[in-house]
């Protein structure tokens, strides 16, 4: 029966990648089973094993760490919690989660302490290629010149990137915050068709792409034209598990396009033989002032050193 249960502890630990270790805390005297020494990939038969052979098989760096949390979980009776790195047998490093809980005697003296190790390069390996794909995609966040977001419609949670802050003032809050921080910053002009326009877009099934241009107010006080383009991942039921997008400032584009079309307008209206001098210059005005609502606008004429006033229709008099 005893056999039975030590083929069983055995192939436990072999497929859990983990061995079994008891340290007695009044004789230093050390207990390891077979899982630990395939951990460190040595032989049980060519290690002696005592509390320094134990100790030198953690890495220099992690020793100091390891000796104090195990001092802090004895005189504080709590259960012991630490990761390090073991040198194999043959300079292979293993990143290990080390737990154990400190056992008493009747006295309330500490006794002994059973713990395990578990193997978990892997999955350490795994988080260290997601921690540096994460830095990437925060370095070409911050390189670009479009403000990225993510947006999650089941806890209403969104993600600003910097590119919001850089670009136009905003002071980015908690993810459950800036939902409203956003919406409240849209032109209320724009408010109902901007609702509209992305509440249609996630409740159609199909549609996997979204876009609007409207107002974002900075925090100057001026509003900047943007473009903002998004995808929509769903699920395989057509459910929106994530909407992830960027916001483009289209202030220069807009205003271009703006006074070109004044442009023309004017242009237009000059070849006509019945539209004064004046009527040409005051409906110019007059556009580009809706176009740039502060602003008062006039043309004036300098001519053999005199001031002339040629126009300016929202200006007294």
């Amino acid at each position: 029966m005893l056999k039975e249960a030590e083929d069983l502890l055995n192939q436990t630990e072999e497929l859990a990648k983990t061995g079994t270790w008891i340290l007695n805390l009044k004789s230093n005297q050390i207990y390891w089973s077979a899982g630990v020494y395939k951990l460190i990939e040595s032989n049980p038969e060519n290690f002696e094993l005592n509390y320094n052979s134990a100790l030198s098989v953690i890495h220099p760096d992690d020793q100091q760490k390891s000796i104090e949390l195990m001092g802090k979980a004895i005189n504080e009776k709590t259960d012991y919690f630490n990761t390090k790195r073991f040198i194999c047998s043959n300079g292979k490093i293993k990143h290990i989660l080390s737990s154990a809980k400190v056992y008493y005697d009747l006295e309330g003296n500490p006794e002994k302490m059973v713990g395990v190790f578990q193997d978990i390069s892997k999955l350490t390996e795994i988080q260290q290629k997601e921690k540096e794909e994460t830095e990437r995609y925060e370095l070409m966040l911050d390189a670009g010149t479009e403000s990225v977001w993510e947006y999650n419609p089941q806890t209403k949670e969104l993600f600003l990137g910097k590119g919001f802050n850089r670009n136009f003032g905003i002071q980015i809050k908690d993810k459950k915050e800036n939902n409203d921080l956003i919406n409240s910053l849209i032109h209320p002009e724009d408010q109902e068709f901007y609702f509209k326009s992305f509440h249609n877009a996630l409740t159609l099934s199909d549609q996997k792409f979204w876009s609007a241009e409207y107002r974002i107010k900075k925090t100057t006080g001026d509003y900047a034209y943007v473009a903002n383009r998004a995808n929509i991942i769903r699920n395989d039921k057509g459910e929106v598990m994530r909407v992830i997008g960027a916001i483009k400032d289209i202030s220069s584009d807009y205003y271009y396009k703006k006074i070109e079309g004044i442009e023309k307008n004017i242009i237009e209206k000059s070849l006509k033989k019945e539209a004064s001098k004046e009527e040409i210059l005051n409906d110019f005005l007059l556009q580009i002032e809706d176009l740039f609502p502060k602003m008062k606008a006039s043309i004036v004429e300098i001519k053999e050193g005199k001031l002339y006033h040629l126009s300016g229709p929202s200006l007294d008099k």
